[in-house]
């Protein structure tokens, strides 16, 4: 059965491609990543966006979390950082996570341990505790013989899987 799409609005406010986008846990926000190096949130129903925060270079992915803090971003970059911002806050910065080889190009939050995977072009996944804004990954796993291009976790956030150029998925248990 085939279904209608409407366009409801074109957001501009980013200076060159947006790379990635994710909505809100609670829908009201969208938040945007791109190659001019900032990440946005977009309050849905409202003009114009806000600047969460911005990395060195290009942005790769971006994705929710929520703590009992509030709600808050992740965003991965080419300048090999993933970084965690308090969207209540205006320079929200809780986080900056060093440790990649290379351009960090996935993300993922667990849904119930506050863990952020990270997976990059260094073949590596790297598991942060988003609850300690520490530069050291919490685990390195060299899961891949090709760049990482995908993170999920499980929905009861007791594992995750990652892919990769190589064609492998991989399960850490």
């Amino acid at each position: 059965m085939p279904f209608e799409v409407e366009l409801v609005a074109r957001l501009h406010g980013h200076e060159r491609t947006v790379t990635a986008l994710a909505f809100s846990p609670d829908g009201s926000y969208l938040a945007s990543a791109s190659a001019d190096k900032t990440a946005r949130l977009w309050k849905l129903g409202e003009e114009g966006s806000t600047v969460i925060g911005s990395h060195q270079k290009g942005l790769s992915d971006i994705c929710w979390t929520v703590a009992k803090e509030g709600m808050r971003v992740a965003t991965a970059s080419d300048d090999k950082l993933v970084k965690l911002w308090d969207i209540s806050q205006k320079d929200g910065l809780i986080g900056t996570y060093a440790g990649h080889e290379s351009y960090v190009f996935c993300l993922a939050v667990s849904p119930s341990n506050g863990l952020i995977a990270s997976g990059s072009y260094d073949e590596h996944v790297r598991l942060w505790d988003a609850r300690v804004p520490q530069e050291t990954s919490y685990r390195t796993i060299h899961a891949h013989g090709d760049p990482v291009t995908g993170i999920s976790f499980a929905p009861d956030g007791s594992f995750f899987a990652s892919c990769s150029y190589d064609g492998l998925m991989y399960n850490p248990l």
